[in-house]
């Protein structure tokens, strides 16, 4: 059984308050993944392009998610009821599985939760499952998007310093949601990848395009 530590969402300290009601597996069926991930171990899937999701439709007042960053500290976004202006930005620090509720108190009844990874430092970020308090927990999921779209690009597309107008590069400036993929996608109720690095050229991209991620695989 996951465990998830209840933390206050202002401050985003981890300071356990209580055990959850209720708590998602990564192989629920009800889940819906988008972008490239790997489910080799269903219980853990892994992916490590930006713009990677998951989402559900759930009934509660409260949810949480388990991630493990990989190496290196990454961002993600969480986005409530599709109301991307509102969503949040949290990172989480390397080190093992890392339990952050994502909202809390909500209005009780259904609600539908979208995290996002916006960044691709280290290597793959695994996901560990939700955890939520009150209500039944998952539901059936929404219809499936309209189209699915696959971008390639630079550190443009990669959201690069996209936060900042003085195009600071700290990592927390960093972010595709809303780079044009982001916004594209959601203006055609699409599926996307962002397969996307600074720097990269079209030559270069030629031999990742189709890769899990962007250190090359072996083929063979």
């Amino acid at each position: 059984m996951l465990y998830f530590l209840i933390i206050s969402i202002l401050s985003c300290a981890q300071i356990p308050q209580a055990q959850p009601d209720w708590t998602v597996r990564p192989d629920n069926p009800n889940l819906t993944y988008s972008g490239r991930w790997d489910f080799t171990n269903h219980q853990a899937p892994w992916c490590d392009w930006q713009g990677a999701s998951i989402s559900m439709n759930f009934n509660g007042t409260g949810i949480g998610i388990a991630l493990d960053p990989g190496t290196r500290e990454n961002w993600y976004r969480a986005i409530l009821d599709y109301d991307i202006e509102n969503s949040i930005k949290f990172s989480v620090s390397p080190g093992g599985i890392r339990k952050t509720i994502l909202f809390n108190s909500l209005t009780p009844g259904q609600h539908h939760i979208r995290v996002v990874k916006e960044t691709r430092f280290g290597n793959e970020t695994t996901f560990l499952g939700f955890g939520g308090v009150n209500g039944i927990g998952i539901t059936a999921p929404p219809p499936p998007p309209n189209y699915k779209i696959e971008f390639y690009g630079d550190s443009n597309l990669a959201g690069y310093s996209l936060e900042h107008e003085e195009n600071n590069s700290d990592n927390q400036y960093r972010g595709c949601e809303l780079t044009y993929a982001g916004i594209v996608a959601r203006r055609f109720n699409a599926e996307y990848h962002n397969i996307s690095v600074s720097g990269e050229t079209i030559s270069g991209m030629n031999s990742r395009f189709d890769q899990m991620k962007y250190e090359l695989i072996s083929r063979t």
